[in-house]
């Protein structure tokens, strides 16, 4: 378990708490680092206003602020019934 703590976060939005976890992918030789969390957590409205959230990462002890910018991956899974929503982490975002 202590290995995936660090990678469990807080998200917290303007009007809502949640949980979500980071993700580190292998695409081919490149990586691919995302916050996967419900999409009752990042909405939608979130993401066509390009709110902000803060995630807390690495057992609560560090935390960040993501701006949901169209620079990100940020895609949702309603079409297809699943409430799932991923954000991806950039290199600036220093987590």
């Amino acid at each position: 378990m202590s290995d995936v703590s660090p990678s469990i976060c807080k998200v917290k939005t303007h009007n809502k708490n949640g949980l979500g976890f980071l993700l580190k992918y292998q695409i081919n030789e490149k990586y691919f680092y995302c916050l996967i969390s419900s999409d009752d957590i990042i909405t939608e409205n979130m993401i066509k206003n390009e709110d902000s959230i803060i995630i807390y990462y690495n057992n609560f002890l560090n935390n960040r602020e993501i701006k949901l910018k169209k620079e990100r991956y940020i895609k949702n899974f309603k079409e297809i019934f699943i409430d799932v929503t991923i954000v991806e982490i950039l290199d600036k975002d220093n987590i």
